[in-house]
């Protein structure tokens, strides 16, 4: 069976990890790791490179693949896709072509599924939903994929699909899914602390438009 998502991961200097979930998305007859941008360095994300980890480590089955995420000729250009916000901070959503990763990129391709990225979905407030991931919730990570159910809220603004979901630490990245019929309605960017504030998922359309930016 194909899975919806897949663990991912980096290692800072001081040894430790960030963890998160990413899920692979087709646009204009291409394929690409989609994730949260702020997952690779554990907060909000910025354009300053020196603060990113060189990697990113990609899970599939047992073991990982490292796929670099700058190039290696001293320029540390970004090998992924970013928007620009304010000032020094990224839009939260990165991607990457699986067809630079090699190896990787056939293993992710065989055994996980393709979400296509529509330029145009209807979400009515009470849209049944669930986001896949991998929490940081045992002694030992990743766990089996875990499954959070929520229903949507709103559209933010237009550019941000509010719901009533409670998520943890590990599922930012991950894909949402209505729950009646399986469609992609866009990727999960975490819930904060406080359950009182809804869960942000940036809409479908939304990464259709930022992909076709900067398709890499």
């Amino acid at each position: 069976m194909m899975r919806p998502t897949f663990p991912i991961h980096t290692t800072d200097s001081d040894g430790n990890d960030n963890v998160g979930s990413a899920f692979l998305a087709a646009i204009n007859g291409r394929d690409y790791l989609v994730t949260a941008a702020h997952v690779p360095t554990g907060e909000q994300p910025k354009s300053d490179w020196s603060t990113w980890p060189d990697t990113l480590k990609v899970h599939v089955d047992a073991g990982y693949y490292e796929v670099d995420l700058f190039s290696s000729d001293g320029m540390r250009t970004p090998k992924f896709g970013y928007l620009k916000g304010s000032g020094v901070n990224l839009a939260d959503a990165l991607w990457m072509p699986v067809d630079t990763f090699g190896e990787a990129g056939y293993a992710l391709l065989s055994q996980h599924q393709i979400h296509v990225l529509e330029a145009s979905i209807g979400v009515p407030p009470g849209t049944p939903l669930q986001v896949y991931g991998f929490p940081n919730i045992e002694t030992t990570w990743p766990p089996p994929i875990q499954v959070a159910d929520g229903t949507v809220i709103g559209i933010r603004g237009g550019a941000m699909i509010e719901a009533d979901i409670v998520t943890v630490k590990g599922f930012s990245g991950g894909p949402a899914l209505r729950t009646d019929n399986g469609q992609f309605l866009g990727l999960h960017i975490g819930h904060h602390p406080q359950i009182t504030d809804p869960g942000q998922i940036v809409p479908s359309p939304v990464l259709h438009f930022m992909i076709s930016q900067m398709p890499m």
